[in-house]
């Protein structure tokens, strides 16, 4: 049996089970940080970590965008590159 994503792609049932999860092991990490753990120093950004891959999981599950996330990378870069070659100017100026 087949599962079907907001894209309308079929999904095959092993894949959904690996999502649900990833998923409510996220979901999960969420809440024993909040309610459960001994709150630390870096407590706020591992609930962070936890909300942000949680997002991602059901994103990835809903939409299949793996181009979507290429093109994001591909912007990260193309940025980084130009932060790059604005300080190498920035320097020659200097």
């Amino acid at each position: 049996r087949r599962s079907s994503d907001l894209s309308g792609m079929t999904i095959s049932t092993d894949i959904t089970i690996a999502y649900l999860l990833q998923g409510s092991f996220y979901g999960h990490s969420i809440y024993a940080s909040l309610y459960m753990d001994v709150w630390r120093r870096d407590s706020v950004v591992m609930v962070t970590h936890h909300v942000v891959t949680l997002v991602l999981i059901t994103f990835s599950y809903a939409f299949r965008s793996a181009t979507f996330q290429e093109e994001l990378f591909k912007g990260a870069l193309k940025f980084h590159q130009c932060l790059k070659d604005s300080v190498q100017r920035a320097r020659i100026k200097l």
